[in-house]
């Protein structure tokens, strides 16, 4: 699509940028790169909110703190922030006075002179816009990671780079316009954000929004399960890529492999034990990769090599036989269930804190089939037991260290201890991370312990790697 002539291009106009965040402030140091009047509005305050304007207001921007109501003059843009959401009284004032109102996403993309891959879903998405971008890095391409993973859009335009792979959120989606990726994909759909979207079809057609702009043969790379109704929802493209796990999925992942039109096109085989938990979201990636032009068979040792982020089905290593998983990012029981269905069972699962859904029976059928026990923590543990008691043993045990010490007192050889809360971390800990650190912590402890008696587990055994050693003794230094 020609970018050129569209009205967020005008010469020097100026622009309101709602919400100081990452996004909008990377917004505004490129508007006022542009020569654009720029005026940042912002409900909080705060030291480091007040440092940062200082910054800005020495670039010429006008940013103001702990605003309470706007000026009543009519902007001619307003570039939205994601936090905010559409139902907040400033855009639905804004929206009377006829203000036009793009996001963050929109802007950033719009400045964009190379091509985009975009990739959405409700779980797993920082982790395939970091595979992909490794591949493409591993393979010679300069890509850089942007978006809600990464430096905002915003800010990466401004870089050299020849791919940037873009992760978007629904947030971010609710304010697109032209907005047009040369490449998307849409991981899952599972509830998730509905305190802001109200019900899942509306989430899942913000989602599908992913697509809205993209050319027909551009390529859809979509799961399996959700293709039929969004090639009802877009029935002129041809663009079309399903991943998953049946032979029905033109990228297939099953057993620890990727498919690709009846041929075995990646295989771990002795590399670390990671990269298989990604499970289809692996073959994702490699679709996306394989469609901007790499062969598969010079991707596959890229994936081999892939570091995952911290808290994100993050393997930890192994001693006799017991795996350990850290999947502390895991906030929500959509997030709990895809973990449960990525790992090897039986599981012993530690899960629980503050529950978001009413209805907590979401992953029954994940329990069912490879939870040997769950043991459960926090302020919701009771209620989880309640719920999930008729599918899954339940133990509950109220601390990390309790669950920690039951649930590795019950493993045994082949088994996996898998932290994936399902649940906010604030009843206990200042965030995922920290409640990540503490279950790395205990299982560090249990690896160095047991190391000797170890009859080998995964080869991707983090106390037999010293430089991984290293990295998680300074990681619990944290606590």
């Amino acid at each position: 699509m020609d970018k050129t002539n569209q009205s967020l291009n005008q010469k020097q106009p100026t622009y309101w940028i709602l919400g100081f965040g990452a996004s909008g402030e990377a917004a505004a140091r490129l508007l006022r790169r542009e020569g654009s009047d720029v005026f940042v509005f912002d409900e909080h305050t705060g030291p480091e909110l007040e440092r940062r304007a200082i910054e800005l207001e020495e670039l010429g921007a006008r940013i103001e703190l702990g605003v309470t109501e706007l000026p009543t003059e009519s902007p001619a843009h307003v570039v939205v922030s994601p936090g905010m959401a559409k139902n907040h009284a400033w855009l639905t004032e804004l929206a009377a006075r006829g203000a036009h109102m793009v996001s963050e996403l929109e802007l950033g993309w719009r400045r964009a002179s190379c091509p985009i891959i975009a990739v959405t879903g409700s779980n797993g998405k920082s982790t395939v816009v970091k595979l992909i971008a490794h591949c493409l890095q591993t393979c010679g391409v300069n890509a850089l990671p942007a978006g809600n993973y990464g430096m905002p859009l915003s800010q990466a335009v401004g870089e050299a780079a020849d791919q940037l792979i873009v992760e978007v959120s629904s947030f971010q989606l609710e304010w697109i316009e032209s907005f047009q990726p040369d490449m998307g994909i849409l991981l899952n759909v599972q509830p998730n954000h509905l305190n802001r979207h109200g019900t899942l079809e509306v989430y899942a057609e913000c989602k599908a929004g992913l697509f809205r702009n993209l050319a027909a043969d551009a390529p859809h790379i979509v799961h399996e399960s959700n293709l039929d109704w969004l090639q009802d929802r877009y029935p002129d493209r041809t663009g079309w890529i399903s991943f998953g796990e049946t032979d029905g999925a033109d990228w297939r992942f099953h057993e620890g492999a990727i498919r690709h039109e009846g041929r075995r096109v990646a295989d771990w085989g002795d590399a670390p034990h990671q990269p298989a938990l990604l499970g289809p979201a692996a073959a994702a990636a490699l679709a996306a990769v394989v469609s901007a032009g790499i062969p598969a068979d010079a991707a596959t040792p890229a994936l081999a090599s892939f570091t995952p982020l911290p808290h994100r089905l993050e393997f930890l290593g192994a001693a006799g036989g017991i795996s350990f998983i850290n999947d502390s990012k895991s906030t929500s029981l959509s997030a709990l269930a895809a973990a449960v269905s990525s790992c090897q069972a039986p599981i012993r699962l530690i899960a629980g804190g503050q529950v978001k859904e009413p209805e907590r029976v979401l992953p029954l059928e994940q329990l069912r089939r490879k939870v040997a026990c769950a043991y459960l923590i926090g302020r919701d543990a009771a209620s989880l037991a309640e719920d999930w008691g008729p599918v899954v043993s339940c133990l509950n045990c109220g601390s990390m260290e309790a669950a920690f010490e039951a649930a590795t007192a019950d493993a045994r050889p082949g088994e996996t201890v898998l932290l994936s809360p399902g649940a906010a971390s604030f009843d206990q800990y200042s965030g995922f991370a920290k409640r990540g650190l503490a279950f790395e912590s205990l299982a560090r402890k249990f690896l160095l312990q047991n190391r000797t008696a170890s009859n080998g587990g995964f080869r991707g055994n983090a106390m037999d790697n010293p430089r991984e050693s290293s990295r998680i003794a300074a990681r619990n230094s944290e606590l």
